[in-house]
């Protein structure tokens, strides 16, 4: 393993691997503000346009809790490979999953709302799809020890929650004792809690999936290829919002030979590779249906293509078709700039994804022949959205300018900064 040597000491000075302090609180301020703004307008459409706005909410949440699940996967996938390249980057993703109980909070409220506030965004709560109970699919599911019964439904979030809460406390707590202490065998002992960490992760973010896009969207439907196609969009943007942060470190000055070229053309290189990845399950989820051909199944595409065409076109091409094509070149993977307009073009992607899941739901068993649209609509689910990213960001950029910008008494330190790409 490489050592630190002398000329390495002035990389990690505290002025090159801490912000100033008080310098992003504006910015933080600034998201915060915008969040206010728009989780007030989001109450004030429960009350007007109850469905849009509770869809805005849900979105809102669902990508929020996505980022910090994806950042928790390549923290937990750095400490079970032992990632010597990763470490200069590994506490950007660590801050993003620091940041997961934001998204916490909204989907319990947004949940809470489902279950119990009689806003039908959920389709196993929207009298229009279950025909009032008289459905012999939802009576089966939704009797007292089946899938949608209400206790059953908060047992299954419950555990989800206190499963990624202790993760993201384990994760977080050996990264910034070693930071303390610099006991190297924090490093083997999280890298054994990274083990079935990542099982727990696995089958709880899966599950989650089901529950609260797959259901939400239409109980009806199904597919045991949707736990991958969530945790696929998790991950690419993830590394999307990681490159953001790390080029508005740059651009602060911040991290001068501890995140490089080379790093970000890793990360890019993993942008590309679960972009390609999400296109293949997307594809695969829709030809495998499609030639099944079950009513229960295809429906869901079939009201998307239908009364969505444009926004499941722009999926199709702007998703993967574009941002393939743009990741090929290798300058492209090399270039901050480049990498972070292609990166929030990523996380724009994703947004649309998940709002093509979830707001087809608001129409979901009306009577109306096509999808209502207007812009008080579209305001209403535009502020929950903004609302809570908004606020998620907030408090991760709290969070980033509270704590050193790196690992800095990880043991393989030295390894990341003479890290070099040959591909």
């Amino acid at each position: 393993m490489s050592q630190i040597t002398a000329s390495d000491d002035a990389i990690m000075e505290d002025r090159n691997v801490r912000l100033d302090a008080g310098s992003w609180s504006m910015l933080s301020n600034t998201f915060f503000m915008v969040g206010a703004l728009g989780l007030l307008l989001t109450v004030i459409g429960l009350f007007s346009a109850t469905k849009h706005a509770a869809a805005g909410l849900h979105i809102g949440a669902m990508i929020a809790i996505g980022l910090g699940l994806g950042g928790m996967f390549f923290t937990l996938v750095f400490h079970l490979t032992n990632s010597g390249w990763s470490t200069t980057v590994r506490r950007q993703f660590e801050n993003i999953v620091w940041c997961l109980p934001v998204g916490m909070i909204f989907a319990a409220i947004s949940i809470g709302l489902n279950l119990y506030g009689g806003v039908g965004l959920a389709s196993w709560k929207n009298q229009e799809v279950t025909q009032g109970g008289a459905e012999h699919l939802f009576h089966f599911k939704s009797s007292q020890f089946t899938w949608f019964a209400d206790h059953w439904v908060l047992a299954r979030l419950a555990l989800y929650f206190v499963v990624w809460w202790f993760l993201r406390r384990m994760l977080w707590r050996h990264s910034t004792l070693q930071d303390e202490n610099g006991d190297p065998a924090l490093t083997s002992r999280v890298r054994f809690h990274s083990s079935y960490g990542m099982l727990l992760f696995a089958f709880t973010s899966t599950f989650f999936a089901f529950d609260w896009l797959m259901a939400v969207a239409d109980y009806r439907f199904f597919s045991t290829m949707w736990g991958v196609y969530f945790f696929a969009g998790n991950l690419f943007s993830a590394v999307s919002l990681c490159i953001l942060i790390l080029a508005a470190l740059g651009r602060a000055g911040k991290l001068r030979g501890l995140v490089t070229g080379e790093h970000l053309h890793d990360l890019s290189k993993l942008a590309f590779g679960f972009t390609v990845f999400w296109a293949y399950i997307a594809f695969s989820q829709y030809f495998l249906i499609w030639y099944a051909n079950i009513p229960e199944e295809t429906a869901f595409f079939i009201y998307r293509k239908e009364h969505w065409p444009l926004l499941t076109t722009t999926l199709v091409i702007g998703h993967f078709i574009i941002p393939f094509y743009i990741l090929l070149w290798r300058p492209v993977r090399r270039s901050w700039v480049a990498m972070s307009f292609v990166a929030l073009y990523l996380l724009v992607m994703h947004l649309l994804d998940i709002y093509w899941i979830v707001r087809p739901a608001v129409d979901l068993g009306s009577t109306a022949a096509h999808p209502t649209f207007d812009a008080r609509s579209l305001a209403f689910e535009a502020a929950g959205i903004i609302g809570v990213l908004s606020v998620f960001m907030g408090v991760l950029v709290r969070r980033i300018a509270a704590g050193p910008l790196v690992p800095i008494k990880d043991p393989r330190l030295a390894e990341a900064l003479r890290h070099k790409n040959f591909v």
